[in-house]
């Protein structure tokens, strides 16, 4: 049985490996490593920036409802080590990167 078949309820949408690699590359964060300020830049329109630490805690949480600049992101008050950023973008895709904060 095919998910797609079932309905409304669900979601049938699917993406390539090259479409993922695209909109990775167009995402740049940097520097990566750093004392724990970052710089996002990208070519997507950017809807919500979730950092997470080692134990899957979110510790910075940035929503852009206003489609406004990014923010330089300033973790320096977290400690080092390596951190996760979960990048959302206006088309609910959602892209996985890391920082180190050293």
């Amino acid at each position: 049985m095919d998910l797609c078949d079932t309905g409304p309820a669900y979601l049938c949408s699917a993406l390539s490996t090259e479409d993922t690699i695209k909109a990775a590359n167009t995402i740049v964060i940097y520097p990566n490593q750093s004392n724990g300020e970052f710089i996002i830049k990208s070519a997507l329109t950017i809807s919500e920036i979730k950092i997470v630490n080692q134990l899957g805690e979110i510790i910075y949480t940035f929503l852009n409802s206003t489609q406004s600049a990014l923010p330089v992101l300033n973790l320096s008050s977290q400690p080092k080590g390596i951190y996760f950023v979960q990048i959302t973008d206006n088309t609910n895709m959602v892209l996985n990167k890391k920082i180190i904060i050293q």
